[in-house]
């Protein structure tokens, strides 16, 4: 697999489906049945899923901030790796 390939693969992909993950969270919680009541008077959830409604939101938020901040982690120390890497094969051990 090339270099190009897995750098999408492995870094850019997760990046773009954790915003896409955030961007729907903020949907959710912009159309929440508190403040969508006013643009949609005919929307009614059963009693009780206002609270649900918030959870979800925030907890696809969390999810979508954890999996960029694992990528980008996991991005960093690769970076580390190859370049100490690099100085070893240079003989500039630190």
């Amino acid at each position: 697999m090339s270099e190009r390939l897995r750098s999408i693969l492995g870094v850019w992909a997760p990046l773009l489906v954790s915003l896409f993950l955030a961007a729907t969270a903020v949907s959710f919680l912009l159309t929440s049945p508190d403040t969508a009541t006013s643009l949609w008077p005919h929307r009614d959830l059963p009693s009780g899923w206002g609270g649900t409604w918030y959870l979800c939101g925030f907890g696809l938020f969390g999810v979508a901030g954890l999996l960029a901040f694992s990528t980008l982690g996991r991005l960093r120390k690769a970076r580390l790796v190859a370049r100490e890497e690099r100085e070893r094969r240079e003989g500039r051990v630190k």
